[in-house]
């Protein structure tokens, strides 16, 4: 199975809390829990290779970065 997740939480370096460590830590579980599926993480800007949690993970960098309140609408609401 293909599944795409926005990662855009995973922040670089050490800056993980809410969101973004239950994002970190429930997709480490998921991926090396289920090596048959292939996870795309996608993220809004560069990403830092930890997050990159078994070789059934294919990192995606998709622009633009969720900055600013209309970019975050177009991230978190779609079309």
């Amino acid at each position: 199975m293909e599944i795409a997740v926005n990662v855009r939480f995973l922040l670089p370096g050490d800056k993980l809390e809410g969101i973004g460590r239950f994002t970190y830590e429930t997709l480490r579980h998921l991926v090396q829990q289920h090596p048959e599926h292939t996870f795309h993480f996608l993220f809004d800007r560069a990403f830092d290779e930890r997050y990159r949690f078994g070789p059934n993970v294919a990192p995606h960098v998709l622009g633009p970065p969720a900055r600013h309140p209309l970019l975050w609408l177009a991230w978190f609401e779609g079309p």
